[in-house]
């Protein structure tokens, strides 16, 4: 197991935690940080497969705008950390798409089970070409969606491009 994974953790204890914890289980740990800006400068470099990010980190950008960023660029999947699990901050993160949350403190077993599933799920490469036809649907769904809620008439929705 050489799974390369990135925490930004804001509270040093908990990072040096994690960072044991994880190497004892075989994870190569590629970076500790607790800054959103030094992350992103780094990520080239540091190629991680996973990032553990904890959602308030120090820095100009918290871990959910932090997150918003790294999307725009790579392709890692994201674990949330907090011990924030209100459902506004939920809403804010879920816009980024995260992989999953962890609230603090963390399990151990968790975490493990949480790593070992998205690294699975990442590492199935989905063909650009379905991410596309992925993206359009959820989009359909979205505008549907929000055309019910604001409509009080029945919606009838015929695709003719089959």
């Amino acid at each position: 197991m050489n799974e390369r994974i990135m925490i930004v953790e804001d509270e040093a204890l908990i990072a040096l935690s994690l960072k044991d914890n994880l190497e004892s289980h075989g994870y190569n740990i590629c970076g500790i940080y607790d800054n959103g800006e030094i992350v992103l400068n780094n990520l080239e470099e540091k190629k991680p497969d996973l990032i553990l990010m904890d959602i308030n980190i120090k820095g100009v950008w918290n871990g959910i705008e932090t997150a918003e960023k790294i999307k725009k660029l790579y392709d890692v999947p994201l674990l949330f950390l907090t011990s924030y699990n209100t459902e506004y901050i939920l809403k804010k993160a879920r816009k980024v798409s995260p992989y999953g949350y962890i609230e603090k403190t963390i399990n151990d077993k968790d975490i493990h089970l949480a790593i070992d599933r998205i690294l699975i799920t990442h590492n199935k490469k989905i063909p650009d070409k379905i991410k596309v036809e992925i993206n359009e649907i959820e989009d359909n769904v979205k505008i549907f969606s929000l055309i019910s809620k604001r409509s009080n008439h029945p919606i009838l929705y015929i695709n003719n491009t089959a």
